[in-house]
């Protein structure tokens, strides 16, 4: 099912950025930190470190290569050029796939919990770095929208992980939720 979902992601993300003529469309697909989602869920579904690491990074690549076919049926632009981008790309996938992978399995741990918090945390820093740097064209308000969007969304994230984790150490510790 995760393998399904990186897929998915894959084709999404794709389809979604287009032809690189709609801003709105470029800015959303060229987002960083949704891609990490399904890695994460891969990480979570094992109690191994290295399973995790290895299932983050197996979906991560799974994701790139989806997105990366789709782009050239479509395109039709393959080169030596490309491929050596598709190399870094797929290379620098597989590193934060199997980090993230890594850090969900050990965020299932009670001490750990904290680890979590990691996927929130690229939500929510993505836009200040995408915006320090002036990706994809500079601060439009296209840009500045999509990523007070993404913001949002890590830190509504933020609060899930927080509340679930209270209730969690509720339940261990017999108290009530108050």
């Amino acid at each position: 099912m995760l393998f399904l979902a990186a897929v998915l992601v894959g084709v999404l993300f794709e389809v979604i950025k287009g032809d690189g003529t709609n801003p709105f469309r470029y800015v959303i697909g060229n987002l960083a930190a949704p891609w990490l989602v399904v890695p994460f869920a891969g990480g979570r579904s094992v109690r191994n470190p290295l399973a995790g690491a290895l299932i983050g990074a197996v979906l991560a690549v799974v994701s790139l290569a989806a997105f990366y076919s789709l782009l050239e049926l479509v395109n039709h632009s393959l080169s030596i050029h490309v491929l050596s981008n598709y190399v870094l790309f797929f290379s620098a996938g597989a590193v934060v796939g199997g980090v993230t992978g890594l850090l969900a399995t050990l965020s299932r741990r009670f001490l750990t919990w904290w680890l979590a918090l990691g996927l929130p945390a690229l939500f929510v820093l993505e836009p200040f770095a995408a915006f320090a740097v002036g990706f994809s064209g500079g601060r439009t308000g296209v840009n500045v929208a999509v990523w007070v969007v993404e913001l949002l969304l890590g830190v509504v994230s933020f609060v899930v992980v927080l509340r679930s984790h209270g209730r969690l150490a509720a339940r261990v510790s017999g108290r009530p939720l108050g």
